[in-house]
């Protein structure tokens, strides 16, 4: 049984579906990635013990994706919860240890913010009190700005705020270069997933096994990715 201070948390999982997120992030009509980030992140959700509530594309309600997302927070506050943690699928280092810390700084009073490298955020953590949905909309959502905005957002309800670690996300396949330099972190599942997307764009992936590091070599693609082959030597 939870214990009673975390009585009163949900999580939203706010993620389209897969098929939807591929399409708005260009990345070649693949959606197998994004279903494997859902999946990835719904089983860290789950491990958390929390309640939880999946608004995909098709839940969601809004002309922006600001409105979507105040409305999906809006709706988790009306069942009775005081306080909400939010996350996406395009963080897959997000771990339970994670939920857990904003959990337990709500619990304590506390607002949470888990920033990502890109200037937003991974994580929001906020309680019911705070929430004002039309100041809340208003945020510079999906932009390098929203990570400052949303702390001052917070700060201004007189509430402290408390950071995560920064995590990368998956906004283009840039991001999945850059994150392919972490084999431990990522996974090999997504890790084969990021390389069969990229080499679609005429990269191919050298493994480093002394060091467990990917790195990408412009030369042409002209024969199957290397990674399958390697994938089962990485510890």
């Amino acid at each position: 049984m939870r214990a009673n201070h975390l009585q009163d948390i949900a999580v939203l999982f706010f993620a389209n579906s897969a098929m939807e997120d591929a399409r708005q992030k260009k990345f070649f009509g693949e959606p197998s990635l994004f279903k494997a980030l859902s999946e990835q992140t719904l089983k860290t959700i789950k491990a958390s013990g929390l309640p939880f509530f999946h608004f995909s594309d098709t839940e969601q309600k809004g002309a922006n994706f600001g409105e979507r997302f105040a409305h999906a927070i809006q709706a988790i506050i009306e069942l009775g919860f005081s306080k909400v943690i939010t996350v996406g699928n395009d963080s897959p280092n997000l771990s339970k240890q994670h939920i857990d810390k904003a959990a337990l700084q709500l619990s304590q009073g506390n607002s949470v913010v888990g920033p990502s490298k890109d200037g937003g955020c991974y994580l929001i953590g906020i309680h019911a009190s705070d929430f004002h949905m039309e100041d809340f909309v208003a945020l510079p959502w999906q932009t390098s700005s929203l990570r400052k905005a949303l702390n001052l957002f917070i700060l201004a309800k007189g509430r402290s705020v408390r950071q995560l670690n920064l995590l990368d996300d998956i906004d283009s396949i840039s991001d999945l270069k850059r994150l392919s330099n972490f084999v431990r972190q990522v996974g090999l599942k997504l890790l084969q997933l990021f390389s069969n997307i990229c080499s679609t764009t005429k990269h191919v992936f050298e493994i480093d096994f002394l060091s467990s590091q990917l790195h990408f070599s412009n030369i042409p693609f002209n024969k199957g990715s290397p990674l399958g082959f390697a994938a089962s030597r990485i510890q």
